[in-house]
């Protein structure tokens, strides 16, 4: 029996949780090495205070507030003395998350310290506790660690450095994704000393851009030996083929965001470097961008620059964003909008759509010079200059095409309706024909075919569909059938098409030895086993020619036969 007189109010809560529990509390104690059992039987009488109703109302509602907590308290020793136990047995933390300690979970709680740990919400003596055994050393396994490590020196020494690509995989493990995880961890303090200063002495290097910029600073201390300073280079300056004035301005907006390196701010600024440069950058800078958007419009033929194209490497499109929005707000100075107007800015959507029209009204001028007419093309070179024709024919059938610019493709001579009112004679398109069957040997022409700058396959479709409407003249007929032109069109567009996958077949039986080609199988980009089957099927109903049957006899293709169904 247990009599106390004159302990403080915190101490009798204490006690009175310990004592009034309906069960045994066995808690092991690490440090003790020994088991605590406390008992309901043991009495424990109070003060004279304690006597007093009130007084036992007030300890009791204490009490139940603070029995949970006391729980938690004797449950985290506990599960750290079974840990301790378990570093003592394995001679580690690594707890697997399915492990169990003397049937108690302790990987699931040693996972939730961690994340507690992560997230800088564990209580600091326990996060003491912990550390001495050694709980938060780094969290991969150590033996997989020495593993991609011993991978990464054998990669350096194969290569010559470590820079490991991301997908490159080493004797089948990612060891790319392990490098940007080492980089990672560094970042956020996670990665020891040892192994760094392991990677360190094989050369790893911890920025990936490291070199480059070691490049780009041996270049910089070349201008500063020669010419005796570096830090009022233009911002288009090139040294030994490389911008070393837009790499500089590079460095300076990183150190004005603070996300320089201190160690190649201080190498800078030993050069020479000012952060804040010339009193004249900002124009220089103007001057520059206003030169890269010439050479844009040079290339390109307009000033139409896209939000998100860069030039060199730098944001030309959202420059140019910011210079019609001063325009807009009157910012912009006379002197540069006049200088942005003699390369051809558009400063709204209506005069873009203007300057983009007359860009291809003058492309479409010179076509008409060099080929003697407006029908351009939707292939090749002038693909785009086809589109835009393309497309001014279907705005003016909807009425949509303004009349200057309907006059203005009228006085070069553009054809609105081109597709059955050729730009040329029929007796051209004739003779182009009569000399690609006599080159050829047939007249099987693509659709697509062109002939000296004729589209001659849709010429010859153009014949056959008046034909077959009753449209072409007999005298006509009668010359295309003299040089052996087939109405059906079987002969053209379908036997080109059987041909090109009969020649696939004849590639596979070359490579293969048979004929024997699964379903499935394709050839390059030709489906010859599903081909082959509707061969089969073709032949066994009596629709396939014998010439075409013949063919495939000659390159051993076994016909099967139909199976009969046995009725039952």
């Amino acid at each position: 029996m247990i009599t106390t007189y004159a302990y403080s109010s915190r101490l009798k809560v204490l006690l009175f949780i310990l004592l009034s529990s309906s069960s045994c509390y066995g808690y092991y104690l690490p440090n003790t090495n020994c088991l605590i059992n406390i008992r309901k039987t043991s009495r424990v009488y109070l003060s004279d205070k304690a006597s007093d109703s009130n007084d036992d109302e007030r300890y009791k509602k204490e009490a139940e507030k603070s029995k949970t907590r006391l729980d938690r308290v004797m449950r985290w020793e506990h599960m750290f003395g079974l840990l301790v136990r378990f570093k003592e047995r394995e001679g580690n933390c690594t707890v697997p998350y399915n492990h169990k300690e003397e049937e108690e979970n302790l990987g699931a709680w040693l996972y939730v310290q961690r994340e507690l740990y992560k997230k800088h919400t564990l209580v600091a003596a326990r996060q003491q506790k912990l550390d001495k055994i050694g709980v938060f050393e780094p969290l991969e396994n150590t033996n997989k660690w020495d593993q991609m490590y011993n991978l990464l020196k054998k990669f350096q020494e194969r290569e010559g450095h470590c820079n490991v690509p991301r997908p490159h995989q080493e004797e089948g493990k990612k060891l790319g994704n392990w490098i940007n995880t080492q980089r990672y961890n560094r970042k956020r303090d996670k990665l020891s000393k040892k192994r760094q200063s392991d990677l360190e002495k094989i050369g790893f290097l911890w920025e990936k851009n490291t070199e480059n910029w070691e490049r780009m600073y041996k270049l910089l201390s070349n201008v500063k030996e020669r010419d005796g300073k570096c830090d009022a280079i233009a911002l288009d300056y090139t040294e030994a083929g490389e911008n070393l004035g837009a790499w500089l301005g590079t460095q300076r907006s990183l150190q004005k965001k603070g996300e320089l390196d201190k160690d190649r701010a201080r190498r800078l600024e030993k050069l020479g470097i000012r952060w804040m440069p010339y009193n004249n950058s900002l124009t220089v800078r103007w001057e520059y961008m206003c030169n890269l958007l010439a050479k844009f419009s040079e290339r390109e033929g307009h000033c139409d620059v896209r939000q998100n194209h860069k030039e060199e490497g730098i944001a030309l499109g959202r420059w140019l964003t910011a210079q019609r929005a001063r325009k807009l707000k009157g910012t912009l100075g006379e002197s540069r909008t006049a200088k942005l107007n003699e390369i051809g800015v558009a400063w709204t959507s209506e005069d873009k759509e203007n300057a983009k029209w007359e860009n291809m009204y003058e492309k479409l001028v010179e076509y008409q010079r060099r080929e003697g007419h407006c029908n351009a093309l939707q292939t090749g070179d002038s693909r785009m200059l086809g589109i835009w024709v393309r497309k001014q024919r279907q705005l003016r059938k909807k009425k949509s095409l303004s009349k200057e610019c309907e006059r203005k493709l009228d006085e070069i001579g553009m054809e609105w309706d081109p597709y059955f009112k050729r730009y040329v004679q029929w007796d051209t398109m004739y003779s182009r024909l009569a000399q690609f069957q006599e080159r050829e040997g047939h007249c099987n022409v693509h659709r697509s075919h062109i002939e000296e700058g004729e589209r001659l396959g849709q010429w010859l479709s153009v014949q056959r569909y008046l034909k077959n409407a009753g449209e072409l003249r007999e005298i006509r007929q009668q010359k295309l059938e003299e040089i052996g032109v087939k109405w059906d069109d079987l002969g053209g567009k379908r036997q080109q098409q059987w041909e090109v996958m009969y020649q696939s077949l004849l590639k596979f039986q070359e490579r293969e030895g048979h004929c024997n080609v699964s379903y499935s199988h394709v050839e390059g980009d030709m489906k010859i086993g599903s081909w082959l089957c509707r061969q089969v099927y073709a032949k066994n109903d009596g629709k396939l020619s014998e010439l075409r049957e013949r063919k495939l006899d000659k390159i051993g293709v076994v016909w099967r036969t139909k199976r009969k169904k046995v009725k039952t």
